[in-house]
């Protein structure tokens, strides 16, 4: 079974990204569970997602505590120890950056196998926007393979209409430029 963790702020829109990447898991024939949980303090709110994906049934109803892969959507919530926290040590980290790997492993003392891709500008450069959730979407699915890339333009399309084009063209080019730098040992 394959245990995603999403980590970003309110309002980054990632609900959208452990439901997309869910029915597109469904949509390939395999089971698959994500679900989201809020959490806020006095100075900011953010949101984590858990997604599960297996060819087999997936009988638990938790959140991940030791994650495959742990997904940030915003580069500053690494400076909170729980964003990596219990990342097994065959983990993956995606983050959301336009920092190379080695910059963010000597930055945040990070050994686990780094994707990086700089999300914000896919996004302000195909949609207009600082919504990085279809890019960030790509990075996950380069990463992992865990469903074809193809599989996420009829979802889009039935979601956002003529607009799902542009997300899942921002999609693509995260995919494409998604950098991966093998854990250090």
């Amino acid at each position: 079974m394959l245990e995603m963790r999403f980590h970003a702020r309110a309002g980054q829109k990632m609900e959208a990204a452990v439901e997309l990447l869910t029915l597109a898991a469904r949509a390939e024939g395999k089971y698959a569970q994500g679900f989201t949980k809020r959490s806020s303090s006095s100075k900011e709110s953010s949101v984590r997602g858990f997604v599960r994906v297996d060819e087999q049934p997936i009988t638990l109803n938790s959140e991940i505590e030791e994650p495959d892969l742990i997904v940030v959507l915003d580069e500053e919530l690494l400076a909170r120890r729980e964003v990596t926290k219990g990342l097994k040590p065959t983990g993956i980290m995606i983050l959301n950056t336009t920092k190379a790997p080695n910059q963010i492993r000597e930055a945040y003392g990070c050994q686990a196998t780094l994707g990086v891709v700089a999300a914000d500008q896919i996004a302000q450069e195909i949609l207009g926007t600082t919504l990085v959730t279809p890019p960030m979407l790509g990075a996950v699915i380069k990463v992992t393979q865990v469903v074809p890339l193809e599989a996420l333009e009829p979802l889009l399309m039935e979601r956002l209409g003529p607009v799902g084009k542009k997300n899942f063209a921002a999609l693509q080019m995260a995919y494409k430029e998604t950098v991966i730098q093998e854990r250090e040992s």
